[in-house]
Order: structure tokens, then sequence, then C-alpha cells
């Protein structure tokens, strides 16, 4: 069965698990633990929550607790110095440099994890070592809609074409569509900085940040916006 574990703690994402109803309570911590990247004595400071409720004995199972398909549990620190994403921020590419945008033509060629849909699209590397696009830079399509990247970005939202498994997204890219973006970003040594785009119109071909043409940043906001028309405003 499949289950999913919200994290309240680091970069605040939703896991999903493959599970047994008979896997015991620390099986299934042992896997949140590999996923999430913590250490044993961070871990141990933490919850695991179901319904409000502490799921407090490692030797029960799963289906003790009443633990079935598309469950979703709960992560959080019990010590109460968990960090906050909106604190935190993302490392995601410089959008508002303009300079790094770059346009792409259409290819024939291009494999499955490299198609976009119209609209806004996500890149990120696939960290899963059984997908086929293993260690590639896939592209998920988002579409014609406004997406918060701090706060939207789990695995429900932006996933492996190939292997449906999250991907940490770091460029975006647009095509047929008008676009723009608002945001807070954290530059070394300075404040935060509130910065945003006019519309921007991308046409029939793939319009990307190239990471290497600008630098990463964090971000304490970012939301993407795409849309089919060219607004009025």
């Amino acid at each position: 069965m499949k289950i999913y574990v919200k994290t309240f703690t680091g970069l605040g994402r939703t896991y999903s698990f493959d599970a047994e109803p008979s896997m015991i309570v620390q099986q299934l911590k042992n896997h949140i633990r590999e996923k999430t990247g913590d250490d044993n004595d961070s871990f141990q400071k933490m919850s695991l929550l179901f319904n409000e409720n502490d799921i407090d004995d490692d030797n029960k199972t799963l289906q003790y607790y009443n633990i079935k398909e598309n469950t979703l549990l709960e992560l959080h620190d019990s010590s109460g110095n968990f960090r906050d994403i909106g604190c935190l921020g993302m490392k995601f590419v410089d959008v508002s440099t303009g300079d790094a945008l770059k346009r792409c033509i259409w290819s024939k060629q291009a494999p499955p994890w490299r198609k976009a849909a119209r609209g806004l699209c996500l890149e990120g590397i696939c960290r899963n070592s059984e997908c086929n696009a293993f260690k590639q830079q896939v592209i998920i399509s988002i579409g014609y809609k406004r997406f918060d990247v701090i706060n939207e970005a789990d695995e429900t939202t932006v996933i492996c074409p190939e292997c449906e498994q999250y991907v940490e997204p770091k460029i975006c890219g647009f095509n047929n569509c008008w676009w723009r973006f608002e945001g807070k970003k954290i530059e070394d040594g300075k404040p935060p900085k509130k910065c945003s785009s006019d519309w921007k119109h991308a046409d029939d071909a793939y319009h990307y940040f190239d990471d290497k043409e600008t630098s990463m940043v964090t971000w304490r906001q970012l939301i993407l916006e795409a849309v089919k028309e060219k607004p009025n405003c």
C-alpha cells in the first residue's frame, strides 16, 4: 500500500512510501529518516502523528494504528525548535536576471522526461536510481496556473514524469504563454529583497532560465504564474 508522510521540519515536504500493514513503526521511521536525511539524534526529537495522535510505540504494526492505503501521517519536531520553510527559503535559479533566459526550439529527439506541456514548467534532477531518468534533468509540467514554489512543491506536485518520485525544482521554463513572477530573495550579506516582473511572452518554443548563466539564490517567497491569453493589466 502507498502511504504519505508530511514533514513540518526542514524543507517541509510530503514523501510517499510503499508499506505493508504488518510493517512495524520502527521500520517506517527508518525509511522516513533515510529520505529526510536527518541524523539519528535529530530524528529522535521528532514525533510521528496520525489524526493528531502520537504514534509512540515503535514495535507496533501500522495495522495496529489503523494506517491504511493513502493514509497521511505528519512528522513534527517535538522539541519545538523546528525550522519554518518561510524562514529558511529555497535555493532556486535567479529569475530576476533576464539575461539568463534562453530560447530553445523544439526537438523531435527529446527523451520522454524532457517533454514540456504548455505553460509553466519546472526542472530538477531525478535522484531515483531505479528510474530511466536517473541523474538526468527532467521537466515537470505545471501548466497554466499560479504556483507557489516554496509552499506547493512537494511529492504530489513536482514529480519525475518517468518514475513519479519527488524532484527538487531548481529552474523553470515557459512556452506558449504569458508569464510573470513575484518573490523575495536573499543575497549574501544583504537583507531580503522583494522583486517581481511584468508580464512576459513565451512563444511556441521553450524559454528557460539557464543556471549556467546565472547564480542560484535563496528565495523566501517565489510565485510563478503562467496564463494562456495576454492579460489586460
